[in-house]
């Protein structure tokens, strides 16, 4: 599968961006063949949406948007290989899952869930921030690493 890739120099929304935001979306639909290899920025906010049925057909996300919804889970996102920007916030996720496998996840927000526990989040090498405010964050687990230093904050810049 060979993805287009995102024009840096691009300011401004193109092609590569499907707006689906306030459309009271109760699931999603399959990605279009033209849509599989072109949409890298997929835009979900505010909809009815409990699940994330069919989103590993748009294949070449970069950044997926699904905030002020109804999910309660988040499993579905460890399809999105090519995922850098992930905003799940405003919903009512209980916990982290599926995250592992995103490799390339360098911005996170699950503010406003119901999150209780941050675990694995030290597989995700790359991320720079992660907002988990407004949560009942009470176990860490995961999110620090040794080093020979003693342990550290995985990510560079969180806001808890």
């Amino acid at each position: 599968m060979v993805c287009k890739m995102e024009s840096i120099a691009s300011p401004v929304q193109d092609s590569d961006t499907l707006d689906l935001s306030n459309q009271e979306l109760e699931k999603i639909t399959r990605a279009t063949p033209q849509l599989v290899l072109n949409t890298t920025t997929l835009l979900l906010d505010n909809n009815n949406l409990s699940r994330l049925d069919n989103i590993h057909t748009y294949q070449c996300l970069e950044k997926l948007s699904v905030a002020g919804n109804k999910l309660v889970r988040m499993f579905q996102v460890c399809k999105l290989q090519h995922l850098k920007v992930l905003d799940m916030s405003k919903n009512s996720i209980v916990s982290i899952e599926g995250l592992k496998e995103i490799k390339l996840l360098s911005w996170l927000s699950l503010s406003e869930n119901n999150i209780k526990s941050l675990e694995h989040l030290n597989h995700n090498i790359h991320l720079e921030h992660v907002d988990i405010s407004a949560n009942q964050v009470l176990n860490l687990k995961g999110v620090f690493a040794k080093n020979e230093r003693g342990y550290r904050l995985n990510a560079i810049k969180k806001r808890f």
